[in-house]
């Protein structure tokens, strides 16, 4: 009997930790991957596990014997239903918002298993002292030995399993697996109330499966086709292609990367502008650039164009690199690509760059820890005295939202740098409130040490043709003050480590891409 509440014990920790990663994976494609959502999972975790233990107590206190494997057969159906499931409820909670919805589908998909898991424990350090275990050391034994399997598959499920199985197929290979075994267990604990642990087990099995099958999640859209899609703990990316011979690369459905097949173009403004700026360099100075965020890599194949003669390329995710080669067209022989976070990758660097460029994303939100004052100290060492340290940062179009930005220029220039935000560079009154770009809208922010750029490079013949048509880019090259504000004093917060208030301050630009834009089935 000992060898068994073991075993219930070890699938007990496993499911508990295959609950929380999945159920975060599934619900980041919604409502983002921020510090709202890991709030959540990590806040209704422990408050599932409390009532759980809760009602395991009061079980035990009323001598109801031989319920656990029960619960783990019904918490294997959860599992199972899982991925099914998932979108139903998150699609209904999603009117409410970043915060309530995120909190209450994180309870409906991860709680209610995990209550169920959590009364488990209690039950099981009960058996064992009633084989004349004592209560300290049957209670050790148990949570050491769940806490193993947590470790166990929280290993197998986040490094092997989600990357090359995916989300749904990794929810129900383990939810059938737990479930033989929680059949196995209910055969061999053999409860007292066959009929009523029956009818239990089939009620709850009942009614998840009408759950699922109450609407059908699947949307056919006939102008995408999706190339490759890769799950990870990182986000869930997707090649897509249009019938306009556009590819898109996208994470959590937020289109990272957009080309124009034939051409092998980006089709994204930005990224032609941030390649002038690092043509104002001289050729001479072009020795070493490094950007943080990959993506499809179209800003490598402009640097490559331009000259430079070291290009480096972090990113924390690796897939990526595969997806840009692959899909992209961008060769390995442009850059040197390094699988690691931008900021620890500098932090241990020991070169010196000409051009720092930071494009990285996570959803619709950028790493907060990537633009705080620390951050830009690191920066400030790393770049060359003459160098650009380029920022692409997401924000309101209108200039009165900018809280964001202007607080990253302060921090930029608590360390030293001289900030230049340019002016819009999209036509007038082309992004409306009606268009997800009002809300996910680029400013770039340029950063000098001791580089006035009142010398820069002005030949508008070196750049490719997709940057040469830009009327902007002209003037960048001619006369660079006019194209920009500049500031050099800080008038307001700066970003620190110490409080993610960038995170924060996202909030409401985030909720409205959420609920307007990125949930209403166009993928």
């Amino acid at each position: 009997m000992k060898k068994l509440v073991y075993i219930l014990a070890v699938v007990e920790g496993a499911l508990v930790m295959c609950f929380e990663l999945l159920v975060a994976r599934l619900v980041s494609p919604h409502f983002g991957g921020s510090l709202y959502v890991l709030t959540s999972i990590l806040g209704i975790t422990m408050l599932s596990l409390l009532i759980g233990y809760f009602i395991g107590g009061r079980i035990v206190e009323k001598n109801i014997k031989n319920l656990s494997p029960t619960f783990l057969i019904i918490a294997s159906g959860f599992l199972i239903a899982l991925p099914f499931v998932a979108p139903i409820l998150i699609q209904l909670f999603l009117k409410l918002g970043l915060i309530s919805g995120s909190v209450t589908s994180v309870f409906f998909l991860l709680g209610i298993p995990l209550i169920l898991l959590g009364a488990i424990s209690p039950q099981l350090i009960q058996q064992l002292n009633n084989i004349k275990t004592k209560a300290g050391t049957a209670a050790g034994n148990i949570y050491s030995i769940s806490t193993l399997g947590g470790v166990i598959i929280t290993f197998i499920l986040g490094l092997y399993m989600i990357p090359e199985m995916g989300v749904k197929s990794s929810s129900l290979t383990l939810g059938f697996s737990s479930l033989l075994i929680g059949l196995f267990l209910f055969y061999k604990f053999k409860p007292l109330n066959i009929k009523n642990n029956l009818l239990l087990i089939c009620f709850s099995f009942v009614g998840l499966f009408s759950i699922s099958n109450a609407q059908n999640t699947q949307n056919e859209n006939f102008n995408v086709n999706i190339l490759e899609s890769s799950e990870g703990l990182l986000g869930k990316l997707e090649v897509k292609d249009f019938t306009n011979d556009y590819r898109a690369l996208s994470n959590n459905h937020t289109d990272q990367s957009i080309i124009h097949v034939p051409s092998g173009e980006s089709i994204f403004h930005y990224t032609h502008i941030v390649a002038t700026l690092t043509s104002l360099l001289p050729p001479n100075e072009r020795n070493t650039a490094l950007i943080i965020g990959l993506a499809g890599g179209s800003l490598i194949k402009e640097l490559n164009h331009l000259k430079y003669k070291k290009i480096t390329a972090v990113d924390v995710d690796g897939r990526t690199k595969d997806f840009a080669d692959k899909y992209f067209n961008l060769s390995s022989e442009f850059y040197i690509f390094v699988e690691d976070d931008g900021r620890h990758y500098l932090s241990q660097s020991d070169e010196l760059y000409d051009i720092i460029i930071l494009d990285v994303s996570s959803s619709e939100q950028q790493p907060y820890h990537l633009y705080t004052k620390e951050a830009f100290e690191i920066y400030y060492n790393k770049l060359s005295d003459n160098g650009l340290l380029i920022l692409n940062i997401l924000d309101y179009t209108d200039n009165r939202h900018v809280q964001i930005t202007n607080k990253i220029g302060n921090s930029m220039i608590s360390v030293g740098f001289e900030a230049r935000l340019l002016k819009d560079f999209y036509p007038p009154n082309s992004l409306t409130p009606e268009k997800m770009e009002y809300y996910a809208h680029e400013k770039i922010l340029v950063g000098t040490k001791k580089n006035k750029l009142d010398n820069i490079y002005s030949d508008m013949n070196e750049l490719k043709p997709c940057c040469f048509k830009y009327n902007f880019n002209h003037g960048l090259k001619n006369n660079i003050s006019q194209m920009c504000y500049f500031k050099n004093v800080v008038d307001g917060t700066i970003y620190t480590d110490d409080q993610p208030l960038m995170e924060i301050e996202s909030y409401e630009r985030s909720q409205i891409l959420r609920t307007r834009f990125f949930n209403n089935n166009n993928y």
